[in-house]
């Protein structure tokens, strides 16, 4: 097979690969390319290249190694560009790597301003502190549980649009499949439980 004929390095800088990501994504990509037999040098750099091989030195060490090549694929310099830092200076976020945005896209910071790409970052939330708040108020007897009748309540609420959305940011969004996965996810919920 011709797959087996292929070798695929990855050359990373830095600790880790994706490392402008969260760390859960980063380490899932560096297990699935172990997985795949990908290999990743990390702590790593390019400090020059032939015609058959790139030269690569290990910094904490000061070790220099070639590595063969058919093709290479150069994926660097995305570091910040003076535009946009500028701009980070001037609404405060000039202590960061990318422009910080919300899920919707919109630097912090700004009205009417929208980044996406290597110049931002999606502000994530705590998905767990979220579930904890809703689960406190849907919980109305203090029980512990939720019944069906609490769990459907708190559902309603969540698809309430928020106040701070916009019309066009919801726009973007393909909302009737959401709200097919949780019509399904209640009424499977609802066969299964009592009220």
């Amino acid at each position: 097979m011709v797959q087996n004929l292929v070798r695929i390095t990855v050359v990373q800088s830095g600790d880790h690969i994706l490392n402008t990501f969260d760390d859960r994504v980063s380490s899932f990509a560096e297990h699935k390319f172990q997985r795949d037999g990908i290999e990743v040098k990390i702590g790593c750099g390019v400090i020059g290249g032939s015609e058959k091989e790139i030269a690569v030195e290990v910094k904490s060490e000061g070790i220099v190694s070639s590595i063969p090549y058919g093709m290479v694929v150069w994926s660097a310099g995305t570091g910040t560009r003076p535009i946009i830092r500028n701009f980070m200076e001037q609404i405060g976020q000039s202590k960061k790597r990318s422009l910080a945005t919300d899920e919707w896209l919109r630097v912090e910071g700004c009205d009417s301003v929208y980044a996406l790409g290597d110049c931002a970052t999606i502000h994530q939330r705590k998905v767990m502190e979220d579930i904890l708040t809703i689960f406190s108020v849907a919980d109305k007897d203090n029980s512990g549980t939720l019944t069906v009748k609490e769990f459907q309540d708190v559902i309603k609420d969540i698809l309430v649009r928020p106040k701070s959305a916009k019309k066009d940011d919801l726009e973007m969004c393909n909302s009737s499949d959401r709200l097919t996965i949780l019509e399904t996810a209640v009424s499977k919920l609802s066969a299964n439980m009592g009220s």
